[in-house]
């Protein structure tokens, strides 16, 4: 056949007909090279965010304003967002020492903690704290006092108080670490650790197991509502444990993390298990030294 001969309607469907076996060529050529690509290739961008930007623009002709909505494209790449959970989470790690013996000259780190808020608590494993013991955290190159709060062994968990000294300034806030949403976690999720005696070593994993619990909802008795001995007390799930499969983190009390900065939980050590205590225990923990303080104070 004649190219030459072909009509306009003819060289319309050719062009139609050239551009889907070109397009879909390509697909087949790039799933391939994907499928052949290690996984850091695929994994780089991570998600794309729609981010609105509006702005306001007087109008010449009249004493009205109209609003020009612009919409752009950012791509958030799975490096940037580890990297940058890491750097958020390092500035709220401390290590909890033991003060110095007189034939002693360097201190020894036996946990690790998490600034769990601004005045100075911080979370770790309370099997390695006695309620009378005292304690030295070290923040980067800064040590401070601290003081045991409260101890719960059933949970794993002891709060410790930073005692500030006399050069500190009494109002002086801490950059502590914020709490993950509980009900958002996943099996197969990301996780990452950041431990270390003497500096942060970085770890990552998945989300492995959640276990569950059923926990009764407390509410306040209405002295005229009627009997209800018999009535089955409302219940709620709760996260008990997390599992995971990172292995490389040696020191109990190192805080766990999501790729966006936010505490999942502490992980907890011992000789023949390890487990992540689920953030949702740390908060119930630090609400119940709140009201302690509120009645204390009135």
């Amino acid at each position: 056949m004649n190219l030459e001969e072909l009509t306009k309607h003819q060289i319309l469907l050719l062009t139609l007909l050239v551009s889907f076996v070109t397009s879909i060529a390509t697909g087949i050529v790039t799933v391939t090279l994907m499928d052949q690509a290690p996984p850091g290739v695929t994994n780089t961008i991570n998600r794309v965010v729609e981010r609105t930007v509006e702005k306001v623009v007087p109008d010449t002709k009249g004493q009205t304003a109209s609003v020009i909505t612009k919409e752009t494209t950012v791509i958030v790449k799975e490096e940037d967002l580890i990297t940058s959970s890491i750097e958020k989470g390092s500035k709220s790690i401390v290590r909890i020492e033991l003060p110095l013996a007189p034939d002693e000259t360097t201190p020894k780190t036996i946990a690790l903690g998490t600034l769990v808020s601004s005045s100075g608590y911080v979370v770790t494993d309370s099997l390695q704290i006695v309620a009378e013991g005292k304690y030295v955290i070290r923040q980067g190159a800064n040590r401070y006092q601290a003081e045991v709060v409260i101890q719960d062994e059933e949970k794993g968990l002891a709060i410790l108080k930073v005692v500030l000294g006399e050069k500190d300034p009494a109002d002086k806030k801490f950059q502590n670490l914020s709490f993950a949403d509980m009900s958002a976690l996943k099996l197969g999720q990301t996780l990452i650790s950041v431990s270390g005696s003497n500096k942060d070593f970085v770890s990552m994993g998945v989300i492995s197991g959640i276990n569950t619990i059923e926990v009764p909802i407390v509410k306040e008795v209405d002295p005229n509502a009627k009997d209800t001995k018999d009535k089955a007390p409302e219940t709620k799930t709760q996260i008990s444990r997390i599992d995971s499969d990172i292995r490389d983190v040696t020191l109990s009390g190192t805080p766990v993390i999501n790729v966006f900065g936010d505490m999942v939980g502490m992980m907890l050590i011992t000789s023949n298990d390890r487990m992540i205590v689920p953030a949702s225990d740390i908060v119930l923990i630090l609400q119940s030294i709140k009201t302690t303080e509120k009645k204390t104070s009135q």
